[in-house]
């Protein structure tokens, strides 16, 4: 199967009409039918029926038609991010730790679309673990993970720390529990927390069971936002890292309790993928624009 083959097909199928694509691929009529003949000997089935004028796709070749504009795009993908000091163009598959995306989402994000306008942004969310290993098969150019502040993550692929943050336990801004607690005083205490996986919840666990006090999970939910908006209405205690409660909404509408207990640091990584040529740039932006935010993160006061 040959790329010329599938570049007919979709030309025939987008212009609707031989002579329609042999204009616009700059061939002769003759020459995009024999490339369509050839790639339905190729594939066993018919793609076009040749009986309507203009000829009309097929069941077949309507599952063709949206595998083979993928593969395009894949191509397009491929020699946009392979040229070493080329523009970047195409797409940038990026993984955010799921603790991670309201911090990644933001300015970080505003400020990639402004420099790489030719760029799609195709963002996902996964735990940590995961995102490396996707960036490890170069199914993403780069993901931002997230781990404990002593513990390097496990990658085969090239991963630096680009800061650290503190883990904050907070209530609703009215909740009657003291500005400093030891974890028997908050164990009562209901926790609105990310589901089993997240690093943090671990600690928390960790620490709760060291002090003999249990941990009763009142909600969990992936979306960090949500979790906080649930402990402003007064649901439970969340843990948050301190440049994400900075750029919540809900910011204003929250406190932090300090539990001497409980010191635990966050590191902050980008995993980049191998081959990402001129992709490269991107991720030294994304890179740089984390390490501000979490600068800037580390001198601000919260109540």
């Amino acid at each position: 199967m040959k790329i010329s083959e599938i570049r007919a097909f979709l030309a025939v199928a987008e212009a609707g009409s031989m002579h329609g694509a042999a204009a616009r691929l700059n061939l002769t009529q003759p020459a995009v039918s024999r490339l369509i003949q050839r790639l339905e000997a190729e594939l066993d089935a018919v793609l076009f029926d040749r009986t309507s004028k203009p000829p009309t796709l097929t069941p077949a070749g309507r599952q063709a038609l949206a595998h083979g504009r993928r593969v395009l795009q894949a191509l397009n993908d491929l020699s946009g991010s392979v040229a070493e000091g080329a523009a970047p163009h195409g797409r940038f598959r990026l993984g955010v730790s799921l603790g991670l995306s309201q911090l990644v989402l933001n300015e970080p994000l505003d400020a990639l679309r402004r420099d790489f306008p030719a760029l799609v942004f195709e963002v996902s969310s996964d735990w940590s673990g995961d995102l490396v290993k996707d960036v490890e098969s170069n199914a993403m150019n780069a993901a931002v993970v997230l781990s404990s502040n002593t513990t390097e993550p496990a990658s085969a692929a090239p991963i630096r720390k680009v800061g650290h943050d503190r883990l904050l336990v907070v209530a609703a801004k009215d909740s009657p529990l003291p500005a400093r607690a030891s974890l028997t005083e908050l164990a009562p205490e209901g926790w609105v927390v990310h589901p089993e996986g997240c690093s943090y919840r671990t600690a928390v666990r960790r620490a709760l069971e060291r002090a003999g006090a249990p941990f009763n999970v009142a909600v969990e939910a992936f979306d960090q936002e949500l979790l906080l908006s649930l402990c402003a209405r007064g649901n439970g205690l969340g843990l948050v890292p301190t440049c994400l409660l900075r750029h919540s909404a809900y910011r204003d509408r929250l406190r932090a309790i300090e539990v001497p207990e409980l010191d635990y640091r966050l590191a902050v990584w980008i995993a980049r993928g191998r081959y990402i040529g001129s992709l490269a740039p991107v991720v030294d932006d994304l890179e740089a624009a984390i390490q501000d935010m979490l600068a800037a993160s580390e001198h601000s006061e919260l109540a």
